[in-house]
């Protein structure tokens, strides 16, 4: 019995926030402010200009260790230190020379 009034009341809590809530849910702008192209555009810039950030911190990474590994005389963390400052180079090319490929 209890229950079959709480769930009845919950009930109708539930119908008084949906009602409350359509009207406010269902104003939405139909009017588009920017083109898809140009969102497009802004996603792949940002996209690429993150990329290119993060080849540039990987690549002076890769010096630090290459740098560190003169000075202990390791030739283990100068190879790794060599791959990481390559790498990073290429993200860095990617990031952007890829504009330049799809022609942003």
């Amino acid at each position: 019995m209890i229950v079959k009034k709480i769930s009845g009341k919950l009930n109708m809590f539930k119908m008084w926030i949906l009602t409350l809530l359509m009207p406010i849910m269902s104003t939405v702008n139909v009017y588009a402010t920017v083109d898809g192209e140009t969102q497009y555009d802004n996603v792949v810039n940002w996209i690429l200009g993150w990329i290119g950030r993060l080849g540039i911190v990987v690549a002076i990474y890769g010096a630090v260790q290459i740098s560190s590994s003169f000075s202990t005389d390791d030739p283990g963390q100068r190879r790794k230190g060599i791959m990481e400052l390559i790498s990073g180079l290429m993200l860095c090319a990617i990031g952007y020379g890829a504009r330049a490929i799809i022609g942003f």
